[in-house]
């Protein structure tokens, strides 16, 4: 495969900024879902489809909040036991800004985030499946949405670190 070119690495990083975007989209409708349950039992979100394809059945659970486990470990009542979709507004907003970066630091830790974040998914899937026995359509859009973030980052470390290569190639030739 030969070295992405400047080009490439603008659309890589477009297109990160733009599943970014999405994924802060998806967590703040979440959030706001997630506060109308709370103060209205009877609320019904227009993820709400059916008995079985219900978001206010996923964010209402105890997993909605702490990933259901930071409640168990230090309290209910804990400030670290926020909603799942506020852990991914921070996530989000932290992957844009690093995505702003064109290092191979920068790429190595969003390759890291990437994975925790599928992680993450893989553990809240899990949840959903089997234990909710639910289909979350905003959920498993996050779990796309970070899968591609993934794929983003694997192909935006191929493009820098080639570029680095080429860079540093180029500047020897030169000098020589």
């Amino acid at each position: 495969m030969p070295a992405p070119n400047a080009k490439q690495l603008q659309y890589i990083n477009f297109s990160t900024t733009t599943a970014c975007f999405i994924g802060f989209s998806l967590s703040l409708y979440s959030l706001l879902v997630e506060l109308n349950i709370e103060n209205d039992p009877d609320y019904k979100a227009m993820c709400d489809i059916s008995e079985h394809m219900s978001c206010t059945k996923a964010f209402g659970s105890h997993f909605g909040k702490g990933f259901g486990i930071i409640g168990k470990l230090f309290g209910e009542k804990s400030g670290l036991n926020q909603p799942n979709s506020l852990y991914g507004m921070v996530f989000y907003t932290l992957y844009f800004f690093i995505n702003m970066i064109n290092m191979r630091t920068a790429v190595n830790l969003m390759i890291v985030l990437a994975i925790l974040s599928n992680m993450a998914s893989l553990y809240l899937a899990s949840i959903l499946i089997f234990v909710l026995k639910d289909f979350c359509i905003v959920c498993v859009s996050t779990y796309f949405i970070n899968a591609t973030l993934l794929f983003l980052s694997m192909y935006k470390k191929h493009a820098v670190f080639n570029t680095v290569k080429s860079d540093s190639k180029s500047s020897h030739a030169k000098q020589s």
